[in-house]
């Protein structure tokens, strides 16, 4: 080509350019299709921007009901501890319900997803250092038929928050571990310790018994001894205690014929004291065995003592018992008082002989006094010191058995000291290996303890668990999208059956006609159906509600259909441009790909006036969750937009058809004047 008909060609293209521009209707038109791409790409861009950074205005509902769990001498709340760090977790918007609240914004659709800490979870938490560790298990459920991307969202979010609970719960794991083991050191070490020292403790001991085993040695020896003399003592006292018994015998007659002396003594003195003259013959003849009578009890009273004498030279002991000793004392005393008494009765004798004047009574009378008051004095002391004789043959039996028992005793105590010395010998020997063993095995467990083991490190590296569960699963992203498609198809269907066909269609016999509604109808249902079979027997996508996804599809399509005859009708091609732009809105604010609150306010707020925010919900409940409420619900939404866009077009369609008749009519009149 030339370079002249290059700048024909130009020239020409400018030319159509400008006319068009001239045109206002033209020039509003090619103004939008200049900003349709801007348009389309901008709101689209703006509303899914970052999504991401507004998961923090993602609900989320969290239920806690672990109950906590007691070990030792502490208490764990696992459960608390992860609502008081999702308090401070902004990620996303925490809702802290029961489960009532729960179940109840699940379904009015205030919670798509939800966290629940069921009540055994401390309690599984404290089992990783247990021989059967157990996984602590959260919860997490999620709608995704409310929508796809929210569950996948909160998976990651989940999955996000199980990996930072994990790592807590693993520090709190590894904290409380090595606790025990510094614990289990000390212990070891204090054991340890106590060990030696016992051992050095026991040694003392045994060492200690073993001088006292030797102490016990010499005073078996003394005591066995002192036993053996109290043995021959008792024997020499068995031997002769019929001598004694004798001799006390003959003491007693002695004691008696002494009485009888003595009341004799006393009734002659008392005579003599009367007869202070003289004493006659026959009296005189009385007293003389009187007189003798004294002189052979003085003579036994003698042999008394030199038996007792005999007694206690044969038998040393018995001179250390005090009654004895007191007796031969006593007996001395009047062996001593025997000779003087002897003299006495000696002179009385004579003297007897001689009564026979006054003086040489008197003189008889004298001494006979003193013989009486000394008789007295010394029979008040035999009978003291006799009564005490078998008092001390008694004590000193007492004293030969407990001396006896005395050696018998620390013979035993002997024994039993050799015993416990032996025992401690054992103990030494067999104790300290024995603690050594125990001690030994202490350190094997802990070494066992300590030896890896598969399942306790799976556990102790991930602690926490997520039971994810779907409410109503959507088991590909295909059915997850479905509802926004099929609502983007059937309104691009409705716009471009506007553009191709004029809704006004004039007869010459009609002034005007109505819009024709039936017959555009007609062809939105039948795209519905279309749409529908590919979906379910071309893609094979599940339906919960196969009947109502034909019904709802079609009502769908009648209803874009009514919009964008609406638009037509009132706006012409301008109507058609807002058609798209209304699109543009739609896909963005319908929350039929990411949630509604990743999106930003703008979009939030015309979220609920847009018709497919109630087809993308419907289809979703007829795809997956299979609630009915929820598809009548919208289904009477979508069909109060048909009403109302029917009605608008049908009142603005007899308008306008009038007055473009009117206009037709006035052109013809003036073409044929």
């Amino acid at each position: 080509m030339t370079k002249r008909k290059k700048a024909k060609t130009l020239l020409l293209e400018y030319s159509d350019f400008a006319k068009i521009w001239q045109i206002k209707s033209m020039r509003l038109a090619m103004i939008g299709v200049l900003a349709l791409p801007l348009v389309y790409s901008f709101i689209y861009l703006w509303a899914f921007f970052d999504p991401y950074e507004n998961v923090k205005y993602l609900p989320v509902a969290v239920v806690n009901e672990d109950i906590g769990a007691h070990k030792s001498d502490r208490t764990i709340e696992a459960g608390k501890k992860i609502v008081d760090k999702l308090k401070d977790n902004s990620k996303v918007k925490w809702e802290f319900v029961n489960r009532e609240q729960m179940e109840e914004g699940f379904k009015d659709g205030s919670f798509a997803l939800a966290l629940i800490i069921p009540k055994e979870f401390s309690e599984k938490a404290l089992t990783v250092d247990s021989p059967e560790p157990l996984q602590s298990i959260i919860e997490y459920r999620s709608d995704p038929s409310r929508n796809y991307l929210t569950s996948r969202l909160g998976n990651s979010v989940v999955q996000t928050l199980k990996t930072d609970i994990g790592n807590q719960l693993t520090k709190e794991f590894l904290t409380e571990m090595f606790a025990e083991l510094h614990k289990s050191t000390d212990k070891l070490q204090e054991a340890a310790d106590g060990a030696q020292t016992l051992t050095e403790k026991i040694k003392e001991a045994r060492d200690g018994t073993d001088t006292i085993i030797a102490k016990t040695e010499q005073i078996k020896d003394g005591a066995q001894k002192v036993a053996a003399g109290n043995e021959k003592l008792v024997s020499t006292l068995q031997q002769t205690v019929k001598e004694v018994e004798e001799g006390l015998k003959k003491l007693n007659i002695t004691e008696d014929n002494i009485k009888k002396i003595q009341s004799k003594v006393h009734e002659y003195n008392d005579l003599i004291q009367k007869k202070e003259d003289k004493i006659d013959s026959r009296e005189r003849v009385d007293l003389v065995p009187i007189i003798k009578g004294l002189k052979e009890e003085f003579k036994l009273q003698g042999k008394a003592s030199q038996d007792l004498d005999e007694l206690i030279k044969k038998h040393p002991d018995l001179a250390k018992e005090p009654s004895v000793k007191g007796l031969q004392d006593t007996l001395h005393l009047l062996q001593e008082r025997n000779t003087d008494s002897q003299s006495e009765a000696s002179k009385l004798d004579k003297q007897l002989k001689e009564l026979s004047s006054p003086s040489s009574y008197k003189d008889f009378a004298k001494a006979f006094q003193t013989l009486t008051t000394s008789f007295d004095t010394e029979i008040a002391k035999l009978e003291e010191k006799k009564n005490k004789i078998p008092e001390g043959l008694k004590k000193a039996q007492e004293l030969a058995d407990g001396s006896a028992k005395l050696a018998d005793g620390v013979t035993k105590q002997k024994a039993g000291l050799e015993k416990l010395s032996n025992g401690l010998g054992q103990i030494i020997n067999e104790g300290s290996d024995k603690l050594a063993s125990e001690l030994q095995k202490g350190v094997d467990k802990a070494k066992e303890s300590l030896v890896a083991d598969t399942e306790k490190e799976s556990v102790m590296s991930d602690p926490v668990d997520v039971k994810e569960n779907e409410l109503h699963k959507v088991t590909n992203y295909a059915t997850g999208f479905a509802p926004y498609f099929l609502s983007l198809s059937l309104w691009v269907g409705a716009m471009i059956l506007f553009t191709i066909f004029d809704i006004f269609q004039f007869s010459s016999k009609i002034s005007y006609r109505p819009v024709r509604l039936g017959m555009v109808s007609i062809v939105g249902m039948i795209q519905a159906v279309i749409t529908s079979l590919a979906l379910t027997q071309g893609l094979g996508i599940k339906v919960e509600l196969p009947i109502w996804l034909y019904v709802f599809t079609m009502l769908m399509g009648v209803t874009f259909i009514a919009i964008n005859q609406m638009l037509v009708t009132y706006l012409g091609n301008v109507g058609r441009f807002m058609a798209i732009v209304i699109l543009m809105f739609q896909l963005a604010s319908s929350g039929g790909t990411y949630p509604i609150e990743l999106t930003p306010e703008f979009f939030q707020m015309i979220h609920p006036f847009l018709p497919m925010t109630y087809t993308v919900h419907g289809l979703r409940a007829i795809l997956s969750s299979g609630n009915e409420a929820v598809v009548y619900h919208d289904a009477l939404i979508v069909l109060g937009y048909f009403v109302g866009a029917v009605i608008l077009t049908q009142v603005g369609g007899r308008y306008l058809g009038k007055k473009k008749a009117a206009k037709q009519e006035s052109s013809m009149h003036s073409l044929a004047s």
